[in-house]
């Protein structure tokens, strides 16, 4: 990694380090409220909105992870986690934690320091990314293809296989966006 300054290499190890510890108390958090919710509008059991949420959470960690290692990284070099269709059923979780404000927030508070924010798409990045799409959308769908690689392989390298396969296989596969507006109260 090219990083900012060379001096920063300890530091950003250090903090990698003890954010990487947190994962497990992370993933001990319950929210029974959150869970009963999900399970009536998306109309899942309860034993699958614990794992879709356990999921949610190792995603919201691994942004939080994004961000460490951005604070130190060339402009360059950035880490830029994002939903694709392949998690949109991670984003209906998110999505759901987030409208039990006090919870999500002292969630994010407790175990990363302050709020994670969620920020969807805008329309500035839309636009953009239709015009490059028009002007040339073989080399925009290889670009958005190897962004997709690199975050696999930022999945991979702390989350391991079974998360990728998880994510980008199995829930992919199950939740598409079509099932998931069936599923939906």
């Amino acid at each position: 990694m090219i990083y900012k300054n060379k001096n920063f290499e300890d530091e950003i190890d250090k903090k990698i380090e003890a954010h990487i510890k947190i994962l497990p108390k992370v993933l001990q958090y319950n929210n029974e409220d959150l869970i009963d919710s999900f399970c009536t509008k998306k109309q899942v059991s309860k034993k699958e909105a614990k794992r879709l949420f356990r999921e949610t959470k190792k995603f919201i960690w691994l942004c939080k992870l994004s961000m460490i290692k951005n604070e130190l990284l060339s402009k360059n070099k950035k880490i830029k986690i994002v939903i694709d269709n392949n998690l949109l059923i991670i984003d209906e979780m998110w999505h759901s934690f987030i409208l039990f404000t006090k919870d999500y927030t002292n969630f994010c508070v407790n175990y990363f320091g302050h709020y994670i924010h969620h920020a969807p798409t805008t329309k500035k990045e839309r636009l953009a990314f239709e015009k490059k799409m028009k002007k040339d959308p073989q080399g925009q769908l290889l670009e958005i293809k190897e962004k997709m690689m690199e975050q696999m392989e930022f999945i991979d390298s702390y989350l391991g296989h079974r998360t990728v396969n998880l994510w980008y296989r199995s829930l992919s596969s199950k939740y598409t966006e079509t099932f998931i507006k069936e599923i939906s109260k």
